[in-house]
């Protein structure tokens, strides 16, 4: 049904022909008997327009017996004889395999002609088969042209497209800003797709300041349109909405018990903090973290499924004994008295504990002999699940590594 409420909605581009405005009217108000009095003479004399409405007519049985035979026939005489919507209309029939054989190349053709008259539906169309590669070797700098030319005759379809281009890097340089701008003026026109992705841009902070409130707003504007990824998004924001109102412990003002990897990574980032290795291939990033903590030297931080489990920093104490104490009170003056301690700061292995409201641990340890002090918040689930992983690759690896040997003698 989606490929019949396309071909109708683009059909109406008219020539200056007695009857032919009281035909697409009435064709307008699904007043199809009306329709077929004033546009069938006009498609016997050769109009195009009338010829490209009445065979969607026959096409799609709208008023009249359906007939795919002749609704293809009256939409391809419309669309050799050089009629925009037709050809774009048979291009859509072709891609679809809609009254005629599926055939992507001929979809491409017929597309190319009706784009080539500016025609922005079709422009649109055409740019998706050369960035999907639909009946033509992928091309994302063509895609892009076509998108930018529909864009600016203001469709929405292409503007949200070429702001997912924009995006991604996708035949065009990477640009935020240009991503925010597009797909922004494509959700000014309710698209629904833009509309989520634009929730997603203000919730990740991407072409524009992190604002979740605008996120929910355009999130709930989505999901009004019935757009299931932006119903799932809104109730994740509610949820970490609800998780953050609970939250007593923060890492760059993220909530250590709601904050995800994307979002602490950038946190991070903009905190100060020094990238020495953001790879998913390992269990740690690891940041230098000098300039941002007085008197640490790393960073590291750990997630299990892109949520957050565990981060440390070092102190490099240089058998300063008093270093475990100095980090003990700065973490007391913020969050309280350890809920237990252990050891002697003067000499020997020494650790503080925090058990936190919302669920986070804290510790400050020093090992001995080695003086360096670590300052570790821990999710306890989560880095419980971590671990768990690390066990179950640590015995896979162990159990492919016998089963080599013993396939090697």
């Amino acid at each position: 049904m989606r490929i019949a409420a396309l071909l109708i909605a683009m059909c109406f581009a008219s020539q200056a022909v007695a009857g032919m405005d009281e035909g697409i009217a009435a064709y307008k108000k699904h007043d199809y008997a009306t329709t077929l009095v004033e546009l069938a003479p006009l498609a016997e004399q050769g109009n195009l327009s009338a010829q490209d409405i009445l065979g969607l007519m026959y096409l799609l049985g709208q008023g009249i017996p359906k007939d795919e035979a002749k609704g293809v026939q009256l939409i391809t005489a419309s669309a050799e004889g050089g009629f925009a919507d037709a050809q774009f209309n048979l291009g859509a029939m072709f891609e679809n395999g809609h009254g005629v054989e599926k055939d992507l190349a001929a979809a491409l053709a017929w597309y190319t002609k009706s784009a080539e008259q500016g025609y922005a539906a079709a422009q649109g169309n055409l740019g998706m088969m050369y960035a999907n590669a639909r009946g033509v070797d992928q091309d994302d700098e063509v895609a892009v042209e076509w998108y930018a030319k529909a864009a600016e005759q203001d469709y929405a379809v292409a503007q949200r497209l070429l702001g997912a281009m924009y995006l991604l890097g996708r035949g065009v340089e990477q640009d935020d800003d240009l991503a925010f701008e597009w797909t922004n003026k494509a959700a000014a026109q309710n698209d629904e797709f833009a509309l989520a992705i634009l929730g997603e841009m203000y919730e990740n902070g991407n072409g524009t300041e992190k604002d979740l409130a605008k996120a929910e707003h355009y999130y709930t504007l989505a999901s009004k349109t019935g757009n299931e990824l932006a119903r799932k998004a809104l109730g994740r924001l509610q949820a970490s909405k609800n998780c953050v109102a609970k939250a007593t412990t923060f890492l760059f003002n993220e909530a250590v018990m709601c904050t995800n990897k994307d979002t602490l990574r950038a946190a991070i980032q903009e905190g100060g903090a020094v990238v020495e290795r953001e790879d998913d291939g390992y269990w740690y990033d690891i940041y230098d973290s000098s300039e941002i903590l007085e008197g640490t030297s790393k960073l590291s931080v750990s997630y299990i499924k892109d949520k957050f489990a565990r981060a440390f920093y070092e102190y490099d104490a240089d058998m300063d004994t008093a270093k475990v104490v100095e980090v003990r009170d700065m973490v007391a003056s913020k969050y309280g008295k350890p809920a237990t301690s252990s050891g002697n700061p003067a000499v020997g292995e020494v650790r503080y504990t925090w058990k936190l409201k919302d669920g986070i641990q804290l510790e400050v340890n020093r090992g001995w002999p080695d003086t360096t002090v670590y300052l570790t918040y821990t999710h306890p689930a989560n880095f419980a699940a971590l671990e768990a992983e690390q066990e179950r690759q640590k015995h896979a690896a162990e159990v492919e590594k016998r089963g080599k040997q013993n396939r090697a003698f």
